[in-house]
Formats: structure tokens, C-alpha cells, sequence
């Protein structure tokens, strides 16, 4: 005789977002600093690996609702948790690659729930059997699935996390208020202070011609550059003010950055 069919899953896969946008209003007050980027995806690859934990745990219930309730708070603590580091990824990889980690986690999330309202035999009472002798369910399989996923995702957060460490250089006692980190990108027309993604403004052209510049200014190391013949002052005028707060002009000198404002560790 068959086996019995898994319960169908209810039809709210994304009713977690409701629990997210409350528990976002505080939100605004959350500390994003890059230092802080590493240890919070750490954090939050941690409570991840321990989803396959929790979701089985959840059983000890007979309720699908109850146990799509307890993965709700979870699920939206990750979620809330990690969004700083989607952050982060946009402005110091790409769009692409924090969109591509954020819909991953989503549909984990999203096979989450749906596994808590599975009829699964093998996880009564909330005490799993990892190897059932027989034939296993379709809800043991699926949630077997949902544990490779997750080891996978994890794994790749690790690698992530390793690279931060070695990316972001912790402040210091000997560096003041004033002072920060500066690269150039000089292809992509971006500054990066602190960390932090500036884009200049101007066509491409215009954006690689003042990045050039910018990192001359960097090079100099606080001597004044002969600011180019076909670099409009009104260019630089028009920049962020990040930017423009960097850079100091004198008539017949030219333009420097002053050693004052470079962090160098």
C-alpha cells in the first residue's frame, strides 16, 4: 500500500515578511560599520546551519501552524540580521552577487516553512531519525534536500566572511577623526572611502579621467598635482561632497589631498 501523501503546504510561503517589516522599525538604529560586517555574518551563518536543527526540533509539536510559527521568529531574525551584509556585498562586489545570495537564502527560507507543514513520521515528537531503516517519506526526503542546500550556502558564507576579514582593516587608536581609508577604482569611475563605494559623476570618460587624478593625488602623498588641462574645474566641483572634501586647491600649485586626511595602516 502507498505511502500516505505529505500535507500540502499552506498557501503563504512569504508570510514571514509581515514578522520582518514589524521588527524592522528599528532598524534605522542598527550599527553597519564594516568592522562589524564579519562578525555578523558569522553570527548569521551560524543560526543558518542551525535551520535543519530547528526545523526538526519544531515536530515536537503535532501543529503545522505551531511549528510554522516557532521557524517564523527565526527566519525573520536571520533575515533582519543579515541585511547588512547584503548591504555591504552590493557596494563592495556587485548588485548581482548580493541579489543572488539574498534569493538563495529566500527560497531556504521559503523550503523552510513549507517543510514545517509536512507530514514527516521520521521527525516525531521533534527527535529526527537521519537514517530511516525503510522506505523514507516524501517530507524526510525534502527536508534531507533542505540540509545539503543549507550546507552549501554555508559554506560559501564562510568563504565570504574569510575575505571581509582580510578586505576590512579595524580602526585604530592612532587614527584621527579626519583621516580615512582611500582607494580608486579607476575603471569603474569610484571611490572608495572607508570602505565605502563613491561613484564620481560625469560620462566615463570623465569618471576615468578624475579617478586617474584622484589616485595621482594619493600617490603624491600630500604634495600638490598640477591638476590636468582637460579636467574642468566645474568636474570636480560637481562631485559628491565626500569627494570634494578631500581635495584641497591652490592657485599656481595645483591640487592635493592633504596627509592629514590619508589613513595609511
Amino acid at each position: 500500500m502507498g505511502r500516505k501523501q505529505d500535507r500540502a503546504a499552506p498557501a503563504v510561503p512569504f508570510a514571514y515578511e509581515g514578522l520582518v517589516r514589524t521588527l524592522q522599525l528599528g532598524n534605522a538604529l542598527r550599527e553597519r560599520s564594516d568592522e562589524q560586517i564579519s562578525p555578523r555574518l558569522r553570527r548569521m551563518l551560524n543560526l543558518i546551519a542551525e535551520l535543519p536543527d530547528v526545523l526538526a526540533a519544531s515536530f515536537a509539536t503535532s501543529s503545522p501552524d505551531e511549528r510554522c510559527d516557532q521557524l517564523l521568529e527565526k527566519v525573520a531574525e536571520i533575515h533582519i540580521e543579515i541585511d547588512p551584509v547584503f548591504d555591504w556585498i552590493r557596494h563592495h562586489r556587485s548588485h548581482e552577487a548580493a541579489k543572488s545570495l539574498k534569493d538563495r537564502l529566500r527560497q531556504i527560507f521559503v523550503e523552510v516553512l513549507e517543510c514545517a507543514s509536512c507530514d514527516i513520521p521520521e521527525y516525531a515528537e521533534g527527535a529526527p531519525q537521519r537514517e530511516p531503516m525503510d522506505d523514507p517519506s516524501d517530507g524526510w526526503r525534502r527536508t534531507f534536500g533542505l540540509g545539503s542546500t543549507v550546507i552549501r550556502y554555508v559554506a560559501e558564507l564562510h568563504i565570504l566572511a574569510n575575505a571581509i576579514d582580510l578586505e576590512v582593516v579595524p580602526e585604530t587608536a592612532g587614527r584621527t577623526q579626519h583621516q580615512r581609508r582611500l582607494t580608486v577604482d579607476v575603471e569603474a569611475g569610484v571611490v572608495h572611502i572607508d570602505g565605502r563605494a563613491v561613484a564620481l559623476n560625469g560620462t566615463k570618460p570623465v569618471k576615468k579621467r578624475l579617478a586617474e587624478f584622484i589616485k595621482d593625488l594619493l600617490d603624491a602623498d600630500g604634495d600638490y598635482v598640477k591638476t590636468p588641462d582637460k579636467l574642468k574645474t566645474s568636474t570636480i566641483e560637481d562631485q559628491p561632497v565626500e569627494v570634494q572634501d578631500l581635495i584641497e586647491a591652490q592657485s599656481g600649485a595645483g591640487r592635493r589631498i592633504p596627509r592629514k586626511r590619508i589613513w595609511r595602516s
